[in-house]
């Protein structure tokens, strides 16, 4: 007999909260259920193979989001002192369940209540993925676009904020803010927009829960100063104090303390049709030169405000990176100077190190740093790996990264308050100049890394996709110093975003594929692919 509704009403305010998540769910392998909720309480966990609504007789809510006469799992998992209940299901191989969607959700489940439905938790809606392989995701974007950011949230979604249209000959500058829900891989369109269009920005998630958005390229092709911050609830976007210089391949690094370092940049005009900005950001207005974005800056969110960084010397550059280490020292490398006459940029081996908590410097020349547009990562037990860059080339097509010369992988060793020093790791056979590394945890006091391709702007129509069409993942161990390829992306996406999302040990890539063939005109597609990189 269903609850009155003062009832109901009451049942709900009363009602404890109860979280499920999921995590690997990779076939050969496991799928793992994790409940949160009252200490010592039952809790009932419902797996299903396709949606509701199955209504409930009674509880806080009218339905369960789920088939429930489609369950292929229904088990009790009584709740420990700390309020967790734990099921792990082993997963055949069988490749026909690739991509399988499932709907999973869990009830707080009290026999000696009026209503023996005491909570209900929020739905799941996944797909079983294969090892290392990258399968298309069950939700899809609401926009196209490339070059945008892609954020962890605190409450583990990730926030999708600005970007262009992936048209190579008409790029359209993307305002919208999207967020992705890793528990359903799907992707909710927000109402609040950025206030200024922009791509090729920074991204930095800040301690208080806010992400910074910094910098990046504006309506044409203007480099921009301003700065916006997003917060998660209740979905605002602030116009905050702008930067002292317009920045785009400029670096923005949380502090330990909580502040947001940022360092060089380009500042002139930017092609938007060119990956690179070329000509005007590497030429500038009328061929004056390139124009490098000095004065490095500290955002203090705790007063909104910016401050110059309190240290003479620092080298201004573009297309760097600045790693946060593990001991909170500042890691910066590569990136393109000025050359001695000042009128063309160059790569650079200087290699800084700043500690902020004495705003002291040392610096060392490390030629296997002399790259620009190459990806960081802090290692776990101390240091940071580097993958992809490398020298510019000018041609008269352009500009270029030099494949062919490029620095191999490496790895950068701190040694005490010493320096340390940058090591090879084995070169990567894949020539794609581009990369994102990312850090994937494990149990353990070690990680191990992801390197993806960032593939090159497609090709003219009906010419054959470039050498990095493949897309191949690497993962590298950093206690043995070897990488393997363990899989390769599905579909060409240059200028896209990934994140791992560790609750449920799983990569997702977002950004709009090029059509088939690489190339031709749109439409665009506006899907995501999800990887689980161990099993």
């Amino acid at each position: 007999m269903p609850l009155p509704p003062w009832l109901a009403a009451l049942a709900l305010a009363a009602a404890p909260p109860i979280d499920l998540d999921f995590s690997h769910g990779v076939l050969g392998a496991d799928l793992r259920f994790t409940v949160q909720g009252t200490p010592g309480a039952l809790a009932l966990l419902s797996v299903a193979l396709t949606p509701g609504p199955t209504p409930l007789p009674c509880g806080p809510v009218p339905s369960l989001e789920q088939d429930f006469s489609t369950s292929v799992l229904f088990t009790a998992l009584p709740l420990d002192a700390g309020g967790t209940g734990l099921y792990v299901q082993s997963l055949p191989t069988s490749p026909g369940l690739a991509g399988l969607d499932l709907y999973a959700q869990s009830v707080e489940f009290d026999p000696l209540s009026l209503c023996p439905i005491a909570a209900v938790s929020n739905p799941l809606r996944f797909s079983l993925v294969p090892l290392a392989v990258a399968t298309i995701g069950i939700g899809s974007m609401h926009q196209a676009r490339i070059e945008h950011s892609f954020t962890i949230l605190p409450d583990g979604t990730g926030l999708l904020a600005g970007g262009k249209s992936p048209d190579p000959n008409n790029p359209t500058l993307v305002s919208s803010l999207e967020i992705y829900d890793p528990r359903r891989e799907e992707f909710h369109l927000l109402t609040t927009t950025l206030t200024t269009a922009r791509a090729h920005h920074q991204a930095v998630a800040l301690n208080d829960g806010r992400v910074l958005i910094l910098g990046g390229v504006g309506a044409g092709g203007q480099v921009l100063a301003s700065v916006e911050g997003f917060l998660r609830q209740p979905r605002t976007v602030t116009t905050l104090a702008p930067m002292s210089r317009p920045r785009v391949f400029h670096t923005a690094t949380l502090l330990p303390d909580g502040r947001v370092l940022v360092l060089g940049g380009l500042a002139g005009q930017f092609k938007l049709e060119n990956k690179f900005g070329f000509p005007q950001s590497f030429f500038g207005p009328g061929g004056q030169g390139p124009l490098l974005s000095e004065a490095p800056e500290i955002f203090d969110p705790t007063s909104n405000t910016w401050s110059p960084v309190p240290i003479q010397g620092l080298l201004a550059r573009a297309g760097h990176q600045a790693t946060r280490l593990k001991d909170g020292r500042v890691l910066i490398t590569g990136g393109l100077v000025y050359d001695s006459q000042g009128n063309r940029l160059v790569t650079t081996p200087r290699v800084e190190v700043l500690d902020p908590s004495t705003w002291s410097l040392a610096a060392l020349q490390e030629p296997l740093m002399a790259r620009a547009f190459h990806a960081s990562v802090p290692k776990v037990q101390g240091g940071a790996l580097f993958a992809g860059g490398g020298d510019v080339i000018y041609t008269p097509a352009g500009i270029a990264i030099d494949v062919q010369n490029a620095p191999p992988m490496s790895y950068y060793a701190p040694t005490g308050v010493a320096l340390g020093s940058f090591q090879a790791a084995p070169p990567l056979p894949d020539p794609a100049p581009l990369r994102i590394l990312l850090c994937v945890p494990q149990n353990s006091p070690t990680a191990k890394y992801l390197v993806v391709p960032c593939p090159d702007p497609p090709p003219p129509v009906g010419a054959p996709p470039p050498p990095s069409h493949a897309g191949v993942v690497y993962l590298y161990d950093e206690i043995i110093n070897v990488w393997n390829p363990i899989g390769t992306t599905t579909l060409y996406r240059p200028g896209h975003r990934a994140l791992h999302f560790e609750d449920q040990a799983r990569t997702a890539f977002t950004g709009s594929a090029w059509p088939t063939p690489v190339g031709s005109p749109g439409p665009f597609d506006l899907t995501h692919e999800v990887f689980a990189p161990l099993p």
